[in-house]
């Protein structure tokens, strides 16, 4: 059983409508060093040795942010799950949905990461959670079958084995297909690196991350017959105090479009016809 003191209270993001405070579990104090992938430790960046004083704050925070933003019911997928600690603090964000991960299956590395996501969630008790080896651009589930489709970092590595088609195919691709298993009436949401913002880190030579452009995603969708397409930028500054994050904080929450330039994320979410 896991103790209540490995437990966390999470609050809602001042912009979101009050609602019962969740609680989530610390979960690089739970995991037991070697029941993993080594290189679940090394993807976080997290000390195995003294799992404590590396914190999940951040990683919480911005999963809070997605849940009061997407507020996701029923079933979920989430592409491009990798350990999956994403989609298990969904899970507890959000009790009442049941999620499915997927990772890519051709991935060398994807075989271990599902492996160490299902023990993971297995060892925080998280049962609304269920891992899945599969390729994002054949998924093997009924269309129609989600209540929402969910990609977290995900179109930003669309083009990885695929060199087939150019990124943006790649990525209408991914789309499509989320498009596809999503039920009239359910939503699609994709959060991303924003190719618009000059503060992205991951912009760099070399690197299989493609910062996605957000204007593109609403053209795409629009395209795919979704509406209520929204976007808002996402900038976490709760540890920074210096003047350029107080400014940045104000043009967030002041202009939406100025903000999309400046922050290096975005949320989207978008509503299928019925």
């Amino acid at each position: 059983m896991v103790s209540p003191a490995s437990w966390e209270k999470v609050r809602s993001t001042p912009e979101a409508p009050p609602r019962k405070i969740p609680m989530v579990p610390k979960i690089f104090e739970l995991v037991r060093v070697g029941s993993v992938e080594n290189g679940f430790w090394a993807y976080y960046d997290v000390d195995s040795r003294n799992a404590a004083v590396n914190p999940q704050a951040s990683l919480v925070r911005l999963i809070s942010a997605i849940s009061s933003f997407v507020r996701p019911t029923g079933s979920v997928l989430s592409l491009g799950c990798g350990y999956g600690l994403n989609e298990i603090f969904l899970s507890f964000l959000c009790p009442d949905v049941e999620l499915v991960g997927v990772d890519i299956l051709d991935d060398v590395k994807s075989d271990a990461k599902i492996r160490s996501m299902k023990e993971i969630a297995r060892q925080v008790q998280s049962d609304g959670v269920t891992p899945l080896l599969a390729d994002g651009g054949r998924l093997p589930f009924r269309d129609g079958g989600f209540d929402c489709a969910l990609a977290i970092d995900a179109l930003s590595h669309a083009d990885y084995n695929r060199e087939h088609l150019d990124l943006e195919q790649s990525q209408g691709l991914l789309l499509e297909e989320m498009s596809r298993v999503v039920r009239p009436g359910g939503q699609l949401a994709v959060i991303e690196n924003s190719a618009m913002s000059p503060r992205n880190v991951m912009r760099k030579s070399g690197s299989t991350c493609h910062p996605v452009n957000p204007f593109y995603l609403r053209s795409a969708l629009r395209r795919l017959g979704y509406k209520q397409i929204r976007t808002v930028p996402y900038y976490d500054l709760t540890a920074s105090r210096n003047m350029s994050a107080r400014f940045v904080s104000v043009v967030l929450k002041r202009s939406n479009a100025l903000g999309l330039l400046l922050a290096p994320f975005f949320m989207l979410s978008a509503r299928k016809r019925t």
